[in-house]
């Protein structure tokens, strides 16, 4: 292994086990498939819309199906803010409407859903 300089990292590409010393870059800026050093590649696979990667096949076709490109599923009865995900909704029901009935709107089914 070679020698990076101080205040630099070492890019690891993991397609082709290749290693370069570069500059230093703010941690948000490293993209999902870059390895530091010498810690393993998690993310194999990426969704070709949107690059997202995933470190199962299975999860990224299932990105791509239900996720990718789709407007948000599920809406605040108490306000405007909109998930995909129903969990993500009931937490923000739970943390931001404490008083107010534990409900979320399914915008594809426009039905309530009620949990007690």
């Amino acid at each position: 292994m070679k020698k990076a300089k101080e205040n630099s990292y070492l890019y690891v590409d993991s397609t082709r086990r290749q290693e370069t010393a570069v500059a230093p870059i703010a941690a948000s800026r490293w993209p999902d498939s870059v390895v530091v050093q010498n810690s393993i590649a998690r993310k194999k696979f990426h969704c070709p819309r949107c690059n997202s990667g995933y470190t199962r096949l299975s999860d990224m076709k299932t990105h791509c199906q239900f996720q990718c490109g789709k407007e948000p599923r599920y809406q605040c009865p108490y306000c405007t803010k909109k998930a995909k995900f129903s969990s993500n909704m009931y937490v923000h029901v739970r943390r931001m409407h404490k008083d107010k009935k534990l409900q979320i709107i399914d915008l594809y089914k426009q039905l309530s859903r009620v949990r007690y």
